[in-house]
């Protein structure tokens, strides 16, 4: 069923490329730390390959939730392995399509990019989780003070299929009310819009990541409640088609590795990192000692997640869907080459 549906996603490939050109998608500008072109021998370590491979990896918002990616481009741990990295913002839809089509072949998306393979047979392949816990929280207008205050409300989402709007259901679900009915989820393709959205109160809620959490409690918004709180799901990892995997396993073992390295390294390397995060997102210190807290404590130990997880993941999102299908977690997780790494 899974194959069948793959002619489906091959014709919105285009469309959405063509959506993504106007407008939807936007580089992160990361250079292995030296000038903006970044791809010249001598701007390499000497034990670093003369000749990177250009590689682009998709993230559905400039966030702390890729900030492995971020991190490993800046301190040349990718350029060690050969690659070029550029980080892409796109919206999760385009996101797929240009993983299909090999426009751009990794995305740093976790749950819209599963939620493709299970729904659409997209033919992508979760190969490593950086981030096994979600990090995000629910904010609100500096007048409501609990979630049954949102009723009715506008609550900005990056995007209704994406995590942030299934974190939001279940808060929901956990005060025992309906997520279809109780409140307003509007998409707003960014966590910077969300933020945005709610500062300028164009919403009275948005569900928000680091570093807009700390950004949002500074402006005095409360924190409602917290992911974390509800449900383990994987927040961020790197994906691929399984015949990108198949026809290109080297490569993509080296941007594992490189991201485990990366994971690693802002572990060990707390105070190095906070400056990092502070001149990245442009935000002042306190604020990125909180984020860079709220973090790193969602890391994977080992760039996995438990089979378990992903079941249950599956079996809600079948339901949700009334579907009868048959998915196994093979059908869109493989972890053989992040384990081999991690041994």
């Amino acid at each position: 069923m899974i194959r069948n549906k793959r002619f489906y996603f091959s014709m919105i490939v285009l469309l959405s490329l063509l959506l993504s050109a106007c407008g939807q998608k936007a580089t992160v500008t990361v250079r292995n730390g030296n000038s903006e072109d970044g791809n010249t021998s001598n701007q390499q370590s000497k034990d670093a390959p003369k000749e990177l491979k250009k590689l682009t990896i998709s993230v559905p918002a400039k966030s702390l939730a890729f900030l492995p990616l971020y991190m490993g481009v800046e301190k040349g741990m990718y350029a060690e392995e050969g690659i070029d990295l550029s980080v892409s913002v796109l919206k999760a839809s385009a996101a797929v399509a240009a993983a299909i089509s090999g426009e751009v072949p990794y995305t740093g998306s976790l749950g819209s990019t599963f939620r493709s393979t299970i729904t659409g047979g997209s033919g992508l392949k979760v190969v490593m989780v950086t981030l096994d816990k979600l990090g995000f929280s629910l904010f609100a207008a500096k007048d409501i003070g609990s979630i049954q205050d949102l009723k009715g409300k506008a609550v900005m989402v990056t995007n209704t299929t994406g995590s942030d709007n299934y974190v939001l259901k279940k808060m929901l679900e956990k005060e025992g009310l309906d997520p279809n009915t109780f409140l307003n989820a509007v998409s707003s393709s960014t966590t910077a819009n969300s933020y945005q959205g709610l500062l300028g109160g164009a919403s009275q809620g948005a569900v928000l990541s680091p570093p807009y959490s700390q950004m949002a409690e500074q402006e005095g918004f409360p924190r409602l409640k917290n992911a974390i709180d509800v449900i383990q799901r994987g927040n961020a990892g790197i994906s691929v088609t399984t015949e990108y995997l198949q026809q290109n396993g080297e490569e993509v073992e080296k941007m594992i590795r490189a991201t485990l390295k990366s994971m690693k390294y802002i572990k060990e390397n707390e105070q190095e990192v906070i400056s990092f995060i502070s001149e990245f997102f442009e935000i002042d210190p306190e604020l990125a000692k909180g984020a860079y807290a709220d973090t790193v404590v969602l890391f994977s130990d080992d760039g996995t997640l438990a089979e378990e997880v992903f079941m249950e993941e599956i079996n809600e999102i079948l339901k949700e869907t009334n579907s009868t299908s048959k998915i196994k977690v093979s059908d869109a997780v493989d972890f053989r080459i992040v384990k081999s790494l991690a041994q």
